[in-house]
């Protein structure tokens, strides 16, 4: 698909083929080329009104979800685009991912036709179905008496470790909110949800895509990473990029990466009986996600829920740690269940008896 960001003309063809169009599954453009078909097709496929339809109709979003995105989602599409020039993140190398995915580096969307571009490689090129083909296809070969037997038996485990990881995130992140009661934690006081209230703040993820699952056991730690996009409930995708790393001296630490911008890096160290803390996190960027990732009248809820004026912040910041951190998968919630008395983008809050050393920080 082109970059053409321009509506079309409303005559008689454009029109057809608008309507034509607006009914095809996605699945099928790689093989019926719209863009080849004429030129009214063409501008059609390439608008950002067929962009726009599109999501709404494949999506099932609401009139308040797609204005929502319109108006917030393209917005941080713009802003952390441009921002990405500043990014600490360092540079990757392109490489052939273990699932034979996009080794391309995607950036935030800044149109509607950037995130329907997204959305129709990711599912072309990035499903469940895929990866168990691919182990299939790989047991075959080694029961076929592959002499690389070793390497091959390494590939089943590696493909067998993503999928189960696919299924846990992807499964995580769509029942999100389905417990009967949530417990939000901030520094203030503990709060206890509704399901109902969890729901109409987050609604519900449209899809999850796994990039990339890598385990690494290091002489003094075990590391994990993932690389995974969701679209969120308003249909804008997010790349999070997370490394969890379990110290075989009972260190841990986590780090989630929005895109190419850090959101959080929290860290935990163990010395003697000392537990030593330390967390930074991109209050900006995190601010920016509040207006993508929560509904307009969260506020609203919140508030009919007993949460004052003054908290509701802290509590938006602790309900969306509480989501983004399903995207560690196994590890999920491991370093706060770990760190008793810690908060989410807060650090380290002292109890009775607890003796710990702290360097709280954010930027």
């Amino acid at each position: 698909m082109s970059s053409n960001h321009h509506n079309f003309d409303t005559n008689f063809d454009t029109v057809l083929a608008f309507n034509i169009l607006k009914f095809t599954h996605h699945e099928e453009w790689s093989v019926i080329k719209p863009f080849l078909i004429s030129s009214s097709f063409r501008n059609v496929f390439e608008s950002e009104e067929f962009a726009k339809q599109y999501l709404l109709n494949w999506f099932q979003l609401s009139e308040e979800e797609i204005n929502q995105l319109e108006r917030f989602g393209l917005e941080f599409g713009r802003i952390w685009k441009n921002n990405s020039e500043n990014t600490d993140e360092q540079p990757q190398k392109k490489r052939k991912m273990d699932r034979e995915i996009v080794t391309e580096t995607f950036s935030p969307p800044q149109t509607m036709n950037e995130i329907l571009q997204m959305y129709t490689k990711l599912f072309y090129k990035v499903n469940l179905e895929k990866t168990k083909t691919r182990i299939i296809e790989t047991l075959n070969n080694y029961n076929r008496g592959d002499r690389n037997s070793a390497e091959k038996i390494s590939e089943i485990k590696k493909l067998v470790a993503c999928m189960e990881c696919d299924e846990l995130i992807a499964q995580s992140f769509k029942r999100f909110g389905n417990n009967s009661l949530a417990s939000v934690e901030t520094k203030e006081k503990d709060f206890t949800f509704n399901r109902l209230t969890v729901q109409q703040c987050f609604g519900r993820v449209k899809e999850v895509f796994l990039l990339d699952h890598v385990v690494e056991e290091r002489v003094t730690d075990f590391v994990t990473k993932n690389e995974i996009i969701v679209f969120t409930n308003i249909g804008y995708p997010l790349l999070l990029k997370t490394t969890f790393i379990n110290g075989y001296s009972l260190d841990q630490s986590e780090n989630l990466y929005i895109y190419s911008h850090e959101l959080f890096n929290n860290q935990r160290r163990e010395n003697m009986r000392v537990s030593q803390y330390s967390q930074t996190h991109n209050q900006e960027l995190l601010d920016s996600l509040k207006t993508i990732l929560l509904s307009k009248r969260a506020n609203e809820f919140l508030i009919r829920n007993g949460v004052k004026v003054h908290q509701i912040d802290d509590v938006k910041q602790a309900m969306i740690y509480d989501f983004l951190e399903l995207s560690f998968g196994s590890f999920n919630s491991s370093f706060r269940l770990d760190s008793l008395g810690w908060i989410p983008f807060v650090g380290k809050v002292k109890g009775d008896g607890d003796d710990y050393e702290s360097d709280d920080s954010d930027y």
